[in-house]
């Protein structure tokens, strides 16, 4: 059962804790964290009013009261607004429509396992509960998410990059080609084949190129001396 379907809450500020492992078992609300130090001990001046679900009246037995209270002052009143659960001494809460905040007073777990045990299976065996916290799964879940999500945009800007990384070396080296190839194109020399003759790119680019520059008929490259150019 969750704090949910207890509909556990603090009207008036604070976080619901449970401490099930703390020398006091509190449990309400609190506006300190009576369970970190394993005292389980929240002031009277930190206590603050504990409400729940009217509707999971029926599901929540009397727990007990720190000493001295005893629990003889132990409420549980579903008939009002909002609903009180805790401990009140000095008056009854359910007949005067709550308990005032100087009359609060520290709750602890039933030393009945039985009466406890709504309780407990909230805590699930942690230190302290508050009902209005995320759930672990929901942090856990983002986290992991989260991770998920940078881990994609890193992926995606190093793909970016090596991707235009790429592109420049194939613009660079089709204008150093380019470059070359027309650099090494003489065609007032050797009856135009000067050049062709001292290309050292691959021979179809070299021909396409002394074409290019020379204005050549594609024709006159059977008068090529290609002897030479071997």
């Amino acid at each position: 059962m969750s704090t949910t379907t207890l509909g556990l809450s603090c009207p008036a500020g604070g976080k619901f804790y449970i401490c099930d492992k703390a020398v006091t078992r509190f449990i309400g609300c609190c506006a300190i964290d009576p369970c970190g130090d394993g005292t389980g001990d929240c002031p009277i001046e930190h206590l603050k009013t504990s409400s729940f679900s009217s509707d999971a009246y029926a599901n929540i037995p009397a727990q007990s009261c720190a000493a001295p209270s005893g629990n003889q002052t132990w409420f549980t009143c579903s008939q009002m607004q909002p609903p009180f659960m805790g401990c009140c001494g000095g008056t009854n809460p359910c007949q005067s429509n709550g308990c005032p905040q100087g009359d609060l007073l520290p709750a602890k777990l039933s030393d009945v396992e039985a009466d406890a045990q709504v309780f407990l299976d909230i805590a699930h065996g942690s230190t302290g509960q508050q009902s209005s916290g995320p759930p672990l799964g929901a942090i856990i879940g983002a986290a992991v998410g989260g991770a998920v999500l940078i881990a994609l945009i890193v992926g995606f800007i190093a793909y970016r990059c090596g991707w235009f990384a790429r592109r420049r070396r194939e613009e660079k080296s089709t204008k150093n080609t380019e470059y070359e190839a027309t650099k090494l194109y003489d065609a007032t020399s050797d009856g135009g084949f000067g050049g062709l003759a001292a290309c050292k790119l691959p021979l179809p680019i070299c021909i396409r190129y002394w074409i290019r520059s020379s204005n050549a008929d594609v024709s006159a490259l059977r008068d090529v001396p290609w002897q030479r150019l071997a």
